[in-house]
């Protein structure tokens, strides 16, 4: 399908009814295509929806809300295994930048409070046992 596939491998795609057909699977700059054996394009998902398994049929590549699973043998997938290694899962856990930023705020906020709660603190322990006041001696 592509001449400029990072990597490539052949496998069987299972659209969800259960039968595995032959096809390969070409991993480029637009996402996984996945070609049947006559050359027809069956699926193009996208590289940031992949979704990736090992089940004991073999390597298994999927698509958020898309049907088919494209299975192939690791052992001979191995290219397309270590270039879809560099591209983050779809369901694995992402933290965006804005929520990094806004726990790094949080944090300085509260250490900025405890600053001033120490502060206050040790200021009126000074004020109550000064000289000629509070609690302190009779100046």
């Amino acid at each position: 399908m592509t001449t400029t596939a990072w990597a490539t491998t052949d496998g069987t795609f299972d659209d969800g009814d259960g039968h595995g057909r032959p096809a390969r699977a070409e991993l480029s700059r637009q996402g996984l295509a996945i070609v049947a054996a006559d050359g027809e394009r069956i699926a193009l998902w996208k590289s940031a929806e992949l979704i990736r398994t090992m089940g004991p049929d073999g390597f298994r590549i999927g698509a958020r809300r898309q049907a088919g699973i494209f299975v192939f043998d690791p052992d001979t997938g191995g290219d397309l295994i270590r270039a879809l290694a560099v591209i983050p899962d779809a369901g694995a856990p992402m933290m965006p930048r804005t929520l990094a930023g806004t726990m790094v705020t949080i944090v300085m906020m509260a250490l900025a409070a405890l600053f001033a709660l120490a502060w206050g603190f040790f200021w009126l322990i000074g004020w109550l046992f000064e000289a000629g006041s509070g609690l302190g001696t009779a100046g």
